[in-house]
């Protein structure tokens, strides 16, 4: 049975169910008759017992369990006070490398192996989360120009007051290394 023809076996098993019409399956059944009587109520009871759509609800699992492992490891990343705060030691670019590993994973899941596409579902949520995983490398790579920007912009600074007022520029610094300690990002 083609995947699209499960979809609308499903949907109509799910309206008729929530009709309150359980005895009465023969116009459900009519619509369908090319579906064995075997996998029509194997289909009536994944729809009952909610396990219709397994491989992508564990695909999402599998991803929310990615993003909170991410999570707690940004979390559990040592607080001690560096410059540039305790976010310093976060390899962003490693999360999004394992996240692009997890979205080839749904790829692979949903395609076969010569890539004819057997899950169409899943195959475009993996292009949509290929596509915001390459705008947040984006806008990571672009925060961490602004940040070397903005480092350069205050060493050029630094040292042009240094040159006309050292006394000034040693209190500048002084407060910069206060502010760096206390960051919270």
């Amino acid at each position: 049975m083609a995947i699209a023809e499960q979809q609308e076996l499903v949907a109509a098993i799910a309206a008729h169910l929530e009709k309150g019409e359980e005895g009465n399956w023969s116009a459900v059944r009519e619509q369908f008759p090319a579906v064995s009587d075997a996998s029509f109520w194997r289909y009536v009871r994944k729809v009952r017992t909610g396990d219709v759509g397994m491989p992508l609800k564990k695909a999402r699992q599998r991803l929310e369990a990615h993003i909170i492992s991410t999570a707690a490891s940004a979390n559990a990343i040592e607080k001690r006070q560096t410059p540039g705060g305790p976010w310093r030691n976060l390899d962003v670019l490693a999360h999004v490398a394992r996240g692009f590993d997890d979205v080839e994973l749904l790829r692979r899941y949903a395609t076969t192996a010569n890539g004819e596409i057997k899950n169409p579902v899943i195959f475009s949520q993996c292009i949509g989360l290929r596509d915001r995983l390459v705008a947040t490398a984006v806008k990571c790579g672009e925060a961490v120009i602004a940040m070397d920007r903005l480092a350069e912009t205050m060493d050029l600074l630094v040292d042009e007051v240094a040159a006309e007022a050292p006394d000034c520029a040693r209190r500048i610094m002084t407060r910069l290394a206060v502010l760096r300690s206390t960051e919270v990002l």
